[in-house]
């Protein structure tokens, strides 16, 4: 069973999306901030990771993303409200190396995806079935 860290200040949103994932044989662990999900990746490891980013916080799902990629390059599926988009990529450009002027294909050559709340399950399952072909 493959392993899902969701970082998701939302209980609504990350009790929702847990449901979803169990439902299709992920085994789903959920934290509401970025510290408790900091001691989580220090003590395990995921298969996939979906991060908030705007988490209410000092630090956000940006910064927690940073952690990821210094122990893996493991898919990580941002979950964001999509007024938040274009902050996102002034924020994620130096992270993910690119210019602001590039596309947002460049996100997946980092395996990083992008989906906007609310969550349209049907394509992120499609996406995760990509994934898993890879």
């Amino acid at each position: 069973m493959k392993k899902v860290l969701v970082l998701e200040d939302d209980t609504v949103q990350s009790s929702f999306l847990a449901i979803k994932l169990q439902q299709n044989n992920f085994d789903v662990f959920c934290f509401k901030t970025y510290e408790s999900a900091i001691t989580a990746i220090k003590i395990d490891s995921f298969d996939y990771y979906f991060v908030d980013i705007n988490l209410g916080e000092e630090k956000n799902g940006i910064d927690f993303i940073e952690e990821v990629r210094k122990k893996t390059n493991a898919p990580i599926i941002i979950t964001s409200d999509f007024t938040l988009k274009a902050e996102l990529h002034k924020k994620a450009s130096h992270l993910l190396g690119y210019n602001l002027n590039e596309s947002e294909q460049v996100f997946e050559t980092k395996n990083i995806h992008f989906f906007i709340k609310p969550i349209p399950y049907e394509r992120l399952f499609t996406k995760i079935t990509e994934l898993e072909k890879v």
